[in-house]
C-alpha cells in the first residue's frame, strides 16, 4: 500500500469507522460526511482512499455467519482491558476473518505474561489487512482417516 506502512494503525482506525458506519446503514465510500469527518480528525485524503480500497476488497461484502464465537477468559488473558474491547469490535464488525481472529489468539497466547496493548493489536490487525488473504492450514496438512486412502 502506498501511504500505509505495513504496521500503520491508522488503517485499522479508519476501517473500524467504515465498518461502524456500514452497521448503521451508511455506505462510507459514498457518504461525503464520513470522509469529511475523517479529514477533520487528521487523516489524509490518500489514507482515506487507501482504506476505502482495502475496505471494499476485504470487508464490505463479507457475508455474515450465523454462528457466534465466544472467547474464553484464557484466550483473552493476554490482552489489556482496552485491547480486549478492540479485539471484540474487530470480530463483531467482521473487520477480520474468523481465521485471522483465531491466528491473533494463537499468536498472543505465545506471549506468556505479556499483555497486548491497543497499539500492538492495531499493528497486528493492520498487517493482516495489508496481506493477501491466506489459508491458515494448507491443503494436505491434515488428512482425516488417512489409513483409508488407497493409492
Amino acid at each position: 500500500m502506498n501511504v500505509f506502512q505495513i504496521a500503520d494503525s491508522a488503517l485499522v482506525d479508519i476501517i473500524l469507522y467504515f465498518a461502524e458506519q456500514m452497521a448503521n446503514g451508511v455506505k462510507p465510500d459514498n457518504a461525503p460526511e464520513v470522509q469529511i469527518h475523517l479529514l477533520k480528525n487528521g487523516y489524509s485524503r490518500k489514507q482515506i482512499e487507501n482504506a476505502i480500497l482495502v475496505f471494499r476488497e476485504k470487508i464490505e461484502n463479507r457475508h455474515s455467519e450465523d454462528s457466534v464465537r465466544i472467547f474464553s477468559s484464557q484466550e483473552l488473558s493476554n490482552f489489556t482491558p482496552d485491547s480486549k474491547k478492540l479485539f471484540v469490535r474487530l470480530y463483531r464488525l467482521k473487520v477480520l476473518t474468523f481465521d485471522q481472529i483465531e491466528a491473533i489468539i494463537w499468536r498472543t497466547s505465545m506471549f506468556n505474561d505479556e499483555e497486548v496493548s491497543v497499539d500492538e493489536l492495531k499493528i497486528i490487525a493492520a498487517m493482516m489487512l495489508s496481506q493477501p488473504d491466506f489459508d491458515p492450514i494448507p491443503p494436505g496438512f491434515f488428512v482425516p482417516h488417512k489409513d483409508e486412502i488407497q493409492n
